[in-house]
């Protein structure tokens, strides 16, 4: 017999044998194990018990929560960390348009819907966007790059918004590249001459944020560009920058009238605005109103910033979807909604979300995340693994000298147009021709919570449509009563007639 044959009996012979020895052995081993791996889960205290806690622990607090207090225990620090709240607070998610269809017809063509926004309708001079999507401020130096700075402002321009300066104040490379120029007028004095104010189209007079409220801030200096430095006069001795946290001048509403008229009179006319954290959101414009503002930004608990504080980003304000709302109804109540221009800002990623937020009550909505997001998302690569894509429109780091600001400019600029052609899609399929006719009217809450705080209609109770004036008349299938149409905004318990 050949060598082949018994190789080929031979492997026969120890694959018979290995089964079968598999087959009597592996129960035995398998047993053993799990007695070993089961007896020690099972009978040790839970306090001594690794697997139960292992368990349990994500249960009790969240990975994130537990990464910053074991962060706060190596530092001794208190934590601080970008981009706002990681928490998702209750709200858009819970409310959903009514498409128009018979009852209310569609708008026929979205070229014929009109998503102008004009911020200060009575100021002396308005300042008009193609849409009433803007950029929210986000400070050179203190937030980003010089470079990413420069994308903002030139997707600004190319979108046809404004361009919010942020709490850096006035930057000369911004005012030479958008023709719609917000400038912050802020707590820590950056960018607050007369000269640079004179050149913005706009002037906000910034007294929180969302993720931080009115919490004053410091930066150390070594982390601040050489142009930050040399453009806001900081010393070359100087250890830190620190953003106040009240305005030396401002402690009401009339020093805040007395600041805001000056500023209208320095400035040519332009619109004043201010920007507040939703907190006390009447008490607070109470205040504000006392100064005749032009315009109102409500910053939402959701909203971003560059180097927050944890404990105010996740434990501070009031989400937006709350805020808008009452927002709006104070400046109706003190009958100067038609003069004050109400934007919004905080936790508005998409079309749908900015959509919902002029249902609410809002003329505008400012963007912050989804701006930075969209910059640098085809650009991670450069430095992702080793660090996060956002290191790429940070100041002063390795990353930020790679960062294409003429790509993320058109991408910024692609962003907005076309949320700003859905929002239009949006309207029409709502039957309107404007995006400020869009309102609660045309929203279904999903909650009954929802339902109180927005105003919307809610989903699980339908309006009674006819209230009849006269008994029936068999007049065919698609008869129906004369009566009175009840408006939708209407709650009175009356019954269908069938």
């Amino acid at each position: 017999m050949s060598s082949f044959w018994w190789s080929v009996i031979g492997g026969l012979i120890v694959g018979v044998l290995t089964t079968v020895a598999t087959g009597l052995l592996f129960p035995a081993f398998f047993k053993a194990a799990l007695v070993r791996l089961v007896t020690p889960i099972l009978g040790t205290p839970s306090e001594r018990n690794v697997f139960f806690q292992s368990l349990a622990l994500p249960q009790m607090i969240k990975p994130l929560s537990l990464l910053q207090i074991l962060i706060r225990g190596e530092t001794g620090e208190p934590f601080r960390r970008p981009l706002g709240a990681a928490r998702r607070f209750r709200g858009l998610d819970d409310l959903l348009f009514i498409p128009a269809q018979l009852s209310k017809l569609p708008a026929l063509s979205i070229e014929d819907v009109d998503t102008t926004l004009v911020i200060g309708p009575r100021a002396k001079k308005p300042l008009t966007c193609k849409t009433p999507i803007l950029v929210a401020g986000m400070g050179y130096g203190v937030a980003l790059s010089e470079r990413a700075k420069a994308a903002l402002a030139k997707g600004a321009q190319l979108a046809g918004t404004a361009l919010c300066s942020g709490a850096s104040g006035f930057l000369p490379q911004e005012r030479s590249t958008v023709e719609r120029y917000i400038v912050q007028y802020n707590r820590a004095g950056w960018g607050n001459a007369v000269e640079d104010l004179r050149q913005a189209d706009a002037i906000e007079i910034a007294f929180g944020r969302g993720a931080s409220g009115g919490v004053g801030e410091t930066t150390p200096a070594s982390e601040l560009p050489t142009r930050f430095r040399k453009l806001n006069n900081v010393p070359a001795d100087a250890r830190e920058v620190r953003m106040e946290a009240q305005f030396e001048e401002i402690k009401d509403g009339r020093d805040l009238k007395r600041v805001a008229d000056r500023l209208r009179a320095e400035c040519g006319g332009v619109p004043i605005g201010v920007k507040l954290a939703a907190g006390d959101i009447e008490a607070d414009l109470e205040e504000v109103l006392v100064a005749e503002p032009d315009f109102i930004v409500i910053d939402g608990a959701e909203a971003g910033c560059e180097d927050g504080y944890a404990i105010t980003a996740e434990h501070f304000g009031l989400p937006t979807v709350y805020a808008i709302p009452r927002a709006d109804r104070c400046l109706r109540e003190r009958g100067v909604r038609g003069r004050v221009t109400l934007i919004a800002s905080g936790g508005l990623h998409e079309p749908g979300d900015f959509l919902k937020a002029l249902a609410l009550g809002a003329d505008g909505v400012a963007i912050g995340t989804s701006a930075v997001l969209v910059m640098v998302h085809t650009q991670a690569f450069k430095v992702f693994p080793k660090d996060p894509p956002l290191t790429l429109i940070l100041p002063n780091t390795e990353g930020s000298d790679r960062f294409d600001f003429h790509a993320a400019a058109h991408r910024l600029a692609n962003f907005i147009r076309a949320s700003t052609r859905e929002m239009a899609i949006g309207a029409r399929g709502l039957g309107h021709l404007k995006l400020s006719q869009v309102n609660a009217d045309d929203l279904y809450a999903l909650t009954a919570e929802m339902a109180a705080i927005t105003g919307a209609r809610p989903a699980y109770e339908l309006p009674p449509l006819w209230t009849p004036s006269e008994p029936p008349t068999t007049g065919g299938p698609g008869a129906r009563p004369e009566g009175r149409r009840v408006k939708h905004r209407e709650r009175e318990r009356e019954q269908y007639w069938h």
